[in-house]
């Protein structure tokens, strides 16, 4: 254990560097869902001023819009 421990501390810049690159990457991964969740949300509010404007039914653009709220 020892020896994994200082073969570590004697490659610090590399162990870091490595580090560094996993925590990017992940909080890459991370905000991408949200993006997605907005992007939708984006989507179907337009869709939900279309069918009021045409006073049709939007009772399923409002369900929707509210879970994915709640995702969020």
């Amino acid at each position: 254990m020892i020896k994994a421990i200082n073969s570590v501390l004697s490659q610090k810049s590399t162990a870091i560097g490595v580090l560094q690159e996993n925590i990017e990457e992940v909080l890459k991964q991370e905000n991408s869902p949200t993006k997605d969740v907005d992007g939708k949300l984006e989507e179907l509010q337009k869709q939900l001023l279309q069918k009021e404007n045409r006073n049709e039914q939007y009772d399923d653009l409002v369900e929707e819009i509210y879970k994915l709220r709640e995702e969020k």
